[in-house]
C-alpha cells in the first residue's frame, strides 16, 4: 500500500475513534442526567407518599373525633329522652294522686 494511503486511513480511523469517544461521552452524560432525574422522581414520590400517609392519619384522627362526638351526642340524647319519659311518668302519677285526693275531698264534703 501507498504510504499516503496508509496515513489517510490512520487519519480516518482516528477521526472515527474521536467521534465514537464523543458519542460515548454524550451518551454517558445523558445517562447520568437521566439517573439524576430518576433520583429526583424517587424523592418526589417518597415525599408524596409521606404526605399522603400523613393526610390519611389526619383524616383517621378527625373521623375518630367526629365519631366520639356523635357517640356522646347520641348518649346525651338517650339520657335526655329517658329523663323526659321519667318526668312524664311522674307527672301522670302526680295527676292521678291529685285526682284521687280531689275525689276523696269531694266525698268527704
Amino acid at each position: 500500500p501507498h504510504p499516503g494511503a496508509r496515513r489517510h486511513r490512520l487519519r480516518h480511523l482516528r477521526a472515527q475513534l474521536s467521534r465514537a469517544a464523543a458519542a460515548q461521552a454524550a451518551a454517558q452524560a445523558e445517562a447520568e442526567g437521566l439517573r439524576a432525574r430518576l433520583g429526583d422522581a424517587d424523592a418526589a414520590a417518597a415525599t408524596a407518599q409521606a404526605e399522603a400517609e400523613a393526610l390519611r392519619a389526619d383524616a383517621d384522627r378527625a373521623a375518630a373525633a367526629l365519631q366520639a362526638q356523635l357517640d356522646a351526642a347520641v348518649s346525651e340524647r338517650d339520657s335526655a329522652l329517658a329523663s323526659a319519659q321519667k318526668a312524664e311518668a311522674q307527672a301522670e302519677e302526680s295527676q292521678g294522686a291529685r285526682a284521687r285526693a280531689e275525689a276523696a275531698a269531694e266525698a268527704a264534703q
